[in-house]
């Protein structure tokens, strides 16, 4: 668990306030990235690296961007509501959006610490499924993960077929 101080709570809660939400998805995305640094090699920095990917997609969904993960996440999303014939507009996405970041953040201001991943996952698809009233399947999180995952796994592999020639 990573604690935050209370200088931290008041920072978080004052992005909350503003409406500055991309920001705080930003700021919790840098703890973790700080923690991860101090930890790593151990099962922690896998969870932390998971927590901070999620952070960072969800700033840039939440800011619409125009990275590829906002782009695809409010696609595929819309696309997953009209499969359902419930419409997803872009200000619909982005009020729902909207109140998933105010409840990750505020739940870390309330617990003084990050959640865990689990809990994170948790909020997000329930974001989905409830507020858009999406099928569990709807929840496209689950493929941006899957692709940074495999951008990764790819880029390892190029590197060590590299180092072999």
């Amino acid at each position: 668990m990573i604690l935050i101080d209370p200088r931290q709570r008041l920072h978080l809660q004052a992005l909350i306030n503003s409406a500055s939400y991309a920001e705080g998805y930003r700021f919790v995305k840098m703890l973790l990235d700080n923690e991860q640094r101090s930890v790593l090699g151990s099962v922690l920095a896998g969870n932390y690296k998971i927590l901070s990917n999620w952070f960072g997609n969800a700033a840039k969904i939440n800011a619409n961007d125009g990275s590829w993960q906002s782009i695809f996440v409010r696609s595929a999303t819309s696309f997953a509501g009209e499969q359902v014939g419930v419409a997803i507009s872009d200000a619909v996405f982005q009020e729902n959006s909207d109140r998933l970041a105010i409840d990750v953040i505020s739940k870390i201001v309330k617990k003084g610490a990050i959640l865990h991943v689990n809990d994170v996952i948790s909020l997000d698809v329930k974001s989905a499924v409830k507020s858009l009233n999406l099928p569990y399947w709807g929840w496209v999180g689950l493929l941006v993960m899957f692709f940074q995952y495999l951008w990764a796994a790819l880029a390892e592999i190029s590197m060590a077929f590299q180092m072999q020639l």
